[in-house]
């Protein structure tokens, strides 16, 4: 899933998050359909920024006993920026991402050495709760994401500090996580258990 919807100019929130989610999309839909063991769902939500209305309703609305696992794409590259002089200063790097998993040890442990093995930097703790709009879904299948939060909601938000390296890198790293994923079992990833909305401790 990714919000469709931003402030400002929106490049990273949410236009960086879109571009994985088609990417993915994409990929997937070049492939046989013997070589997709799940059915794959793709939802674009318009309200992430504006109410919650159709977050909300698929939340209370969707039949959540088959849901293997939730990929939420939002905010995902972002250049690093440093404090220099007074000002901001760029750089030819990637930050480092809030980052998000529960379900199984198993899976929470698969999401995070993927997101290292491709180069994705994210935050040494990870996040309790998801952020965005990952965060009302937690409770009804196991779930992951990357969130970057320093440029989003200003100006700043320009296509300039989004490099397109680092959306590259977190959508390899995501069809890396749903394609080994999608050789466990529900129960091995934690869809279907208590374990589904327990965060990464």
């Amino acid at each position: 899933m990714a919000h469709t919807d931003s402030f400002f100019e929106g490049a990273m929130d949410n236009a960086s998050g879109i571009a994985t989610l088609l990417d993915i999309a994409r990929h997937y839909a070049a492939l046989p359909k013997s070589s997709r063991p799940r059915t794959m769902v793709f939802v674009g939500t318009p309200d992430h920024h504006h109410g919650s209305a159709g977050l909300n309703k698929i939340r209370d609305g969707y039949d959540w006993s088959k849901v293997a696992f939730i990929v939420n794409c939002e905010h995902p590259s972002q250049t690093l920026l440093y404090i220099f002089g007074g000002d901001l200063m760029t750089s030819n790097a990637i930050s480092a991402r809030r980052w998000y998993a529960n379900g199984t040890d198993v899976f929470r442990k698969l999401v995070y050495n993927t997101l290292r093995d491709f180069n994705v930097s994210v935050y040494t703790v990870p996040e309790t709760n998801a952020g965005g709009s990952l965060g009302s879904l937690t409770s009804k299948a196991p779930a992951f994401h990357i969130i970057d939060h320093v440029i989003y909601h200003t100006t700043l938000d320009t296509p300039d500090l989004v490099p397109a390296w680092g959306l590259e890198d977190a959508t390899r790293a995501f069809l890396s996580i749903i394609d080994k994923a999608n050789r466990m079992t529900r129960r091995e990833i934690g869809a279907g258990t208590p374990t589904a909305g327990r965060g990464r401790q």
